[in-house]
């Protein structure tokens, strides 16, 4: 992968079966510098952790042990302290895979929530927390 600056070319002739070209600038119209950023640390993280709990094992093919099992509790009763359990110990486990738990304190607080109104609704909020920081929040 190569990065080139607006003004500079490349050749058409390429020896890969895929090529991807970006062409950044280091001014903005108006002459002031751009910052150019790439998702890094915590960001990526939770971006990591979101796709991660949204997806259902098993839903990408050719992938079936990549997702989470945590969707297995949302039909069941949320009140139920071995459901809660079950969620935070399912989400726990499934993050481990990708946080260093040695070095970092992982801590997952799932709350049940119910709403009043014309739709009863039933919600597990389920919080993550990295190093006593709150990083991630989820609804299932």
């Amino acid at each position: 992968m190569k990065f080139l600056q607006a003004s500079e070319v490349v050749s058409n002739h390429y020896n890969y079966n895929l090529c991807v070209k970006f062409k950044t600038s280091n001014n903005r119209d108006d002459g002031n510098d751009v910052v150019n950023k790439s998702v890094i640390d915590k960001e990526e993280l939770k971006q990591r952790i979101r796709i991660l709990l949204r997806t259902e094992q098993n839903e990408l093919l050719n992938k079936e042990d990549f997702g989470s099992k945590v969707y297995t509790y949302k039909h069941l009763d949320i009140l139920a302290d071995s459901t809660l359990q079950g969620i935070k110990q399912t989400v726990l486990n499934e993050l481990s895979n990708i946080i260093d738990t040695e070095t970092n304190t992982l801590d997952v607080e799932v709350i049940p929530k119910m709403t009043d109104g014309p739709f009863y609704c039933q919600n597990v909020n389920i919080y993550i927390y990295l190093n006593n920081e709150l990083l991630f929040d989820f609804i299932l």
